[in-house]
């Protein structure tokens, strides 16, 4: 699938390249819309045409004759980093940015964004029985405020504008929601730390005003975490009150990719062992032909949306495996994007 401009999204087809050492043949049977796409699906970012989906789950069919035996085998059930392009059927991926999971796991997708939050909790770094903020109520907060929860954070106050979204949260932990339509979340937070304000607060709307708010409600010598995906307009802080409060600003996007791996792993640990159980936070599916409608309803958020996940496998009768796995190994297979 090829984004052509703001709304616009086109079925390709293309040849895959040929599968060789280094490489694996996957099916993908889930790519995860991420919020940071929806700016680029508005036009608000990007250039155009681009290759989106990169919340990527497989399934391993084939690989090059000389990686058999290896850490990868035909059959294996795999998440990946990839740097686009996920939205398709078939792919080939780098075997070094592979991992296996079970095939069992409702949600295979969740790796990425999931290691997003867990790298994001670990630069932020919070103490056991820290007071959190976090300012955002989407999947991406969820992740954190359970992340926290786990860390041993002693109060967890969530902040947003959606009261479906902050009763969520509310049933799921947080200690206290604010309503920033009617609440001052520094006033909230000042009562409720005793007037020392956050020891880590996160930042995970990419929103000009979440910045304005993290500065208000996080203590002296606090950590603000970045955890918002920040695109279109510059922003601007009060540098001069974040310089006073010597705060400690974290960064929490990654660009280096054996740390966005090492997460990938943290995150697929955390499932596997039952200590995180992210399924409840896939609300929404749609096959691969309904692209559009995924990010129509990820724009407005209807009831009861938190996530919206493509599954190409539910388009059913679209390609033939059998066929397809001898083509590709010619390098003449084509295959719908």
């Amino acid at each position: 699938m090829l984004l052509t401009g703001p709304g616009r999204v086109e079925a390709r087809q293309s040849l895959l390249e040929p599968v060789r050492t280094g490489r694996a043949l996957i099916r993908v049977i889930q790519c995860g819309l991420c919020a940071s796409e929806i700016d680029q699906w508005l036009g608000r970012s990007g250039r155009y045409p681009v290759e989106i989906g990169h919340e990527v789950a497989g399934v391993v069919e084939d690989i090059a004759p000389d990686q058999e035996g290896g850490p990868l085998s035909v059959g294996d059930h795999v998440v990946s980093w990839v740097p686009g392009g996920g939205f398709t059927e078939f792919m080939v991926i780098e075997t070094r940015h592979a991992i296996p999971v079970r095939p069992g796991i409702v949600f295979p997708a969740v790796a990425e964004p999931l290691a997003c939050c867990v790298n994001a909790v670990e630069l932020a770094a919070p103490r056991a029985g820290a007071d959190v903020v976090i300012i955002g109520t989407g999947f991406m907060s969820l992740l954190i405020q359970r992340l926290s929860i786990l860390k041993g954070a002693r109060s967890v106050i969530v902040a947003g504008r959606r009261p479906a979204a902050l009763a969520r949260c509310a049933e799921q932990g947080a200690t206290r929601v604010v309503d920033l339509r009617t609440e001052s979340l520094a006033d909230v937070v000042a009562a409720d730390t005793e007037g020392g304000g956050a020891d880590v607060t996160y930042e995970a709307t990419g929103a000009q005003d979440a910045l304005t708010l993290a500065g208000q409600a996080t203590r002296t010598s606090g950590t603000i975490a970045i955890v918002g995906y920040h695109q279109g307009e510059p922003r601007t802080v009060d540098l001069a009150h974040w310089n006073e409060q010597a705060f400690r600003i974290a960064n929490a996007h990654f660009r280096d990719l054996p740390t966005i791996l090492e997460g990938m792993r943290t995150a697929i640990a955390l499932v596997d062992s039952g200590r995180l159980d992210p399924s409840d936070l896939l609300t929404h599916r749609y096959p691969l032909h309904e692209i559009s409608a995924a990010f129509r309803d990820a724009v407005r958020r209807p009831d009861g949306f938190i996530k919206a996940v493509i599954e190409p496998a539910s388009d059913v009768g679209s390609v033939d495996g059998e066929v397809f796995r001898r083509a590709s190994r010619k390098s003449s297979a084509a295959h719908h994007r």
